[in-house]
C-alpha cells in the first residue's frame, strides 16, 4: 500500500500538475463516439447472448467487426437492464448498465445502442443514480440520452443535463477544497463512462490535488490548522488522488498510455514506486501474468479501504479492475484463477450468461478436482444472482451456456 508518510513535503511541491491537463489514456480514450460514424450493431438475440458476450471478453482486436460486435452485446445487455427495472429489481439492473458500459474502451460507443430497449435502460439507470446524489454518472447517462434521442425529446434531454450542471454547482458550499472534491468526485464518476471526460477529471483531480498541497505549506508556514472539513479533503487529495487517475486510466483499458502518462506528469511522485512498476512491467511484458499481478496490486493499494472518508470510490475500483482482469483473461483463457475473478465480476455486473463459457477454459487448462469444485461454485453462484433477482430467464441463459463447462 502506498504510504505517503514516507514521500516528503518537498515531493509534492515538485507536483507540476497542471501538465496533467491534457492527459487521457491515450489518444484513443480522448476519442468521442459521436464525433465519427458507428458501425451498426450486429444484431444480438437471448439465444446467442452468452456466447456473443464471450466472444467480446476474449477478442482484444480493434476492427470494425469487433466494434459492430461490442455494440450488439451491449444493446442487449441494456435490454435486459431495462426488464430488470421495470421488475423492480432496481440494483441488479444498474449493475447491468455499468456491465454494458464497461463493455466498451474509449472509441467504441454509439449512441445507437441507446436508442428503443435501450432508453429505457437508460431511463432507469437515471432516476436511480439521480435519487441518490450520483450527479457525475446521472450526466453521462442524460447527455447519452440527448444525443440518442431527436427533435423534442433531445431538447428536453438536453434541458435536462443543463439543469443538472446548474444544481451540481449550486450544492458545492464550503471551502475551495470542499469543492474541488465534489467537483472531483462528479468528474471522475462521469470519466468511467465517457472517455470524453478523462481530461476534466485529471484536471479536476490535480485541482484537489494542488489545494491540499497549499493546505499543508500553510500549516508549516504559519501554524494555521485547517477546519477538520479542510483536513479530510487534503488527507483525501494525497491518499487517493493519484490512484483514483491510475484506476481511472486502467478501466479504459489502456495500460500503455496509462504508463506513458504518469511517466510525463507529476502524479508520478505519488504513484507507490512498487505499483507503477508493476504498471510498467505489465505494459513492457504484455502477458497475462504481468496484468494479473497489477490486478492484485490495485486492490493491495486501497488498503482495504473502499468508499468512506478515506478509501477509494468503490464503482471506479469495479470499473478498474474489471478493465485489468478483461485484460489478464484474453492473454490466457486457461488460467482458472483469473477465469474465476472474470466470472465473479460478470456476475456482480449482471452479466453471468458467459460465466461458464469463461470457467470451462479455465478447467480445461487446471485439470484438477479442485479446479473444477471451485469452477462449479462460481457457476452456482451466478445463477443465484440472477435468481435472487427474480431473473429466472437469465439464470436459463447462463443454464443454457453450460454444457461446456459441465462437459
Amino acid at each position: 500500500m502506498r504510504r505517503l508518510a514516507h514521500v516528503g513535503l518537498g515531493a509534492f511541491l515538485c507536483l507540476g500538475v497542471p501538465s496533467l491537463a491534457g492527459c487521457g489514456a491515450s489518444a484513443k480514450p480522448a476519442a468521442a463516439y459521436a464525433d465519427a460514424p458507428a458501425p451498426a450493431p450486429l444484431p444480438v438475440d437471448d439465444a446467442a447472448f452468452a456466447t456473443r458476450l464471450a466472444e467480446v471478453l476474449r477478442d482484444g482486436s480493434t476492427t470494425e467487426d469487433r466494434r459492430r460486435l461490442v455494440l450488439g452485446v451491449a444493446a442487449r445487455q441494456l435490454a435486459h437492464a431495462g426488464a430488470r427495472f421495470e421488475r423492480g429489481a432496481d440494483r441488479r439492473a444498474l449493475a447491468s448498465v455499468f456491465g454494458a458500459m464497461y463493455l466498451f474502451r474509449a472509441g467504441e460507443i454509439s449512441p445507437a445502442i441507446f436508442q428503443g430497449e435501450g432508453a429505457k435502460a437508460l431511463d432507469g439507470a437515471i432516476r436511480v443514480m439521480s435519487g441518490r446524489g450520483d450527479d457525475g454518472r446521472a450526466r453521462v447517462l442524460l447527455t447519452a440520452r440527448a444525443e440518442s434521442a431527436q427533435g423534442a425529446d433531445r431538447e428536453r434531454a438536453l434541458e435536462h443535463v443543463a439543469a443538472l450542471d446548474r444544481w451540481a454547482i449550486d450544492i458545492r458550499t464550503g471551502s475551495p477544497i470542499e469543492r474541488a472534491a465534489e467537483a472531483q468526485t462528479a468528474a471522475i464518476a462521469r470519466a468511467t463512462l465517457d472517455a470524453r471526460a478523462i481530461p476534466d477529471a485529471v484536471r479536476a483531480t490535480g485541482a484537489w490535488i494542488d489545494l491540499a498541497i497549499d493546505h499543508n505549506v500553510a500549516f508549516r508556514q504559519t501554524g494555521r490548522r485547517p477546519s477538520p472539513e479542510e483536513q479530510l479533503q487534503s488527507v483525501r487529495a494525497l491518499e487517493v488522488g493519484a490512484l483514483d487517475i491510475v484506476a481511472l486510466l486502467l478501466r479504459w483499458g489502456d495500460l500503455g498510455g496509462a504508463v506513458s502518462q504518469i511517466e510525463s506528469s507529476s502524479v508520478r511522485r505519488i504513484v507507490d514506486p512498487d505499483f507503477f512498476a508493476q504498471l510498467h512491467a505489465a505494459s513492457e511484458r504484455d502477458d497475462a501474468e504481468a496484468f494479473r499481478v497489477v490486478y492484485l496490486s490495485l486492490h493491495e493499494q486501497t488498503g482495504g479501504r473502499v468508499g468512506g472518508d478515506l478509501g477509494i470510490e468503490p464503482t471506479l475500483l469495479e470499473a478498474a479492475s474489471f478493465g485489468v482482469i478483461v485484460e489478464a483473461y484474453r492473454r490466457d483463457p486457461t488460467h482458472l484463477p483469473t477465469c474465476i475473478e472474470l466470472s465473479r465480476a460478470l456476475t456482480d455486473l449482471g452479466l453471468s450468461e458467459a460465466v461458464p463459457l469463461v470457467l470451462a477454459g479455465g478447467v480445461s487448462g487446471d485439470g484438477t478436482n479442485d479446479g473444477a469444485e471451485a469452477a462449479l461454485r462460481t457457476f452456482v453462484e451466478a445463477i443465484e444472482a440472477d435468481a435472487d433477482a427474480d431473473d429466472f430467464a437469465a439464470a436459463g441463459r447462463t443454464i443454457d451456456a453450460a454444457a461446456p463447462l459441465i462437459a
